[in-house]
């Protein structure tokens, strides 16, 4: 489904859940099984793949995606791939290598598949709509589901169109917090809370 519990409240006025808990979401039970299935040393994995505002012909540059992943990339130790550098080619010859895949880049609705099976313990799926997909009977089918189900453990990604802008800004203090060793969901909500405290609520576009 397409319900974002991090933005639900128990009353009108009321604080958010994502201000009061931490939210992870499993999809569906199949995914759950993957994930319990899975070695202990399965995403053991280190190194990062940090990909950046690809240029393609027809969509106009990300700026904001630029410079996000410069960020990401200073805090991680990884230089990223970043505009003619961000090939298929480049991003196929790492991504089952490594256990964080970051892609700040365009995003839309549509179905995706992953052929590759992946060890990465958490991907960021920084794009617009990259939690969309069609609803079937197990949930929403699409390029986060398709990440799970190549092996990643998690996937963080978005339910609609975001502001370039204020991506970058929620990602800059997420890695903060998860090169401290903090987990994702930690670090997500402090991220979070940190966008709140500081005004930056409208984020949608």
């Amino acid at each position: 489904n397409y319900i974002s519990f991090a933005a639900l409240s128990e009353k009108e006025g009321a604080q958010y859940l994502s201000e009061i808990h931490r939210i992870r979401v499993i999809p569906s039970l199949t995914t759950l099984r993957i994930i319990q299935d899975s070695p202990e040393d399965y995403h053991s994995n280190t190194g990062a793949l940090i990909i950046g505002n690809p240029k393609v012909d027809w969509l106009l540059p990300l700026p904001c995606a630029r410079k996000e992943v410069d960020v990401v990339g200073r805090l991680v130790g990884v230089p990223p791939l970043v505009d003619e550098k961000a090939t298929k080619q480049a991003v196929l010859e790492r991504i089952s290598s490594v256990s964080l895949i970051h892609i700040a880049a365009h995003g839309n609705a549509e179905r995706g598949e992953i052929a590759y099976m992946l060890r990465a313990k958490l991907v960021v799926l920084s794009c617009c709509h990259s939690g969309s997909g069609d609803i079937r009977a197990e949930g929403v089918i699409g390029i986060a589901r398709a990440f799970l189900g190549s092996g990643a453990r998690s996937v963080l990604v978005a339910l609609w169109a975001i502001s370039d802008s204020a991506t970058e800004q929620l990602m800059n203090r997420f890695y903060e917090h998860l090169v401290e060793g903090e987990s994702a969901s930690k670090s997500l909500h402090q991220a979070m809370k940190w966008m709140r405290k500081n005004g930056l609520t409208n984020v949608s576009e």
